[in-house]
């Protein structure tokens, strides 16, 4: 499965549960509501996705540039890292 952020006509996106929590603390924290679909849990590739939902459709466009922010943040402190033995 990709990640790749998509956000449906209902405001609905997923990603992996690993990240849904982090990545909605972080569009909360920019004033974004958001809230996560608990029962719409699915595994791919082995693992686990879920499914968060926007309260506002007009908040979508923000929530896609964050969602590109918090991404390269996340990949740059990974790379950051040092590697263990």
């Amino acid at each position: 499965m990709q990640d790749e952020f998509f956000i449906d006509e209902q405001g609905r996106f997923q990603m992996a549960t690993d990240d849904l929590t982090a990545f909605m603390e972080f569009l909360q924290a920019n004033k974004i509501l958001c809230s996560a679909e608990e029962p719409s849990a699915f595994t791919a590739e082995g693992r686990t996705y879920g499914y968060g939902r926007l309260h506002h459709l007009y908040d979508a466009e923000a929530a896609e540039d964050l969602h590109r922010h918090w991404n390269r943040d996340r990949e740059e402190s990974r790379t950051s890292q040092p590697q263990r033995s």
